[in-house]
């Protein structure tokens, strides 16, 4: 048979005890230790990650700079790109028409007398025919009756010109109106030429 010994002594119980707090002390020291190494260990990996993401974004940032008028300049062209290809598709169409638009503009400029200047010209497209519409102007006469006879006179002139006459119908006079301006009064008028093909 085996004996037990207990030793009752209040010296060794109050030995075991701190010796058994000082054992889960320096445990609990050596884990909060670990885990402040480990804390530092990522913190450091962390700092590292974010000073190269900042280069980074840094350079992508310098590079973008540098190309930020080159994308100013391509936004700007590819606006005037559009405008020009209406103008284009607009011009192409007018040719599509075979009329003569060299020859009917050169008409027009002749038989426009000294006193009458055209403010506009446009031209639109009306039931697969195109309009051709003028606004010009007749002054530096002296009565209004001068000016509208020289208004009379180049409609006249534009019915039995042989380029007009064959290329469009009867000029249509649409508005006449008596304008005050600085200088004197004038009478403007607007027309237009349709045509026949």
């Amino acid at each position: 048979m085996r004996r037990l010994r207990i030793n009752l002594r209040p010296g060794s119980i109050e030995e075991k005890r701190k010796e058994f707090v000082r054992d889960i002390f320096n445990k609990v020291v050596m884990v909060i230790g670990f885990f402040w190494v480990f804390i530092l260990i990522v913190n450091f990996f962390l700092g590292f990650q974010i000073h190269s993401f900042k280069k980074r974004l840094s350079s992508v940032e310098k590079e973008l700079k540098a190309i930020e008028p080159s994308l100013k300049e391509r936004e700007y062209l590819l606006k005037w790109k559009d405008k020009f290809y209406d103008v284009f598709t607009s011009l192409q169409e007018i040719l599509k028409q075979d009329l003569p638009w060299s020859s009917v503009l050169k008409s027009l400029s002749n038989l426009v007398p000294a006193e009458m200047w055209f403010r506009e010209l446009s031209l639109r497209e009306e039931r697969d025919r195109k309009v051709l519409e003028i606004e010009a102007s007749v002054g530096y006469l002296s009565s209004d009756e001068d000016k509208l006879r020289k208004m009379n006179s180049f409609l006249e002139s534009a019915k039995k010109d042989k380029i007009l006459s064959e290329n469009f119908e009867v000029p249509d006079l649409k508005d006449i109106t008596k304008v005050r301006t600085q200088e004197e009064e004038v009478i403007d008028l607007k027309f237009s030429l349709t045509s026949k093909k």
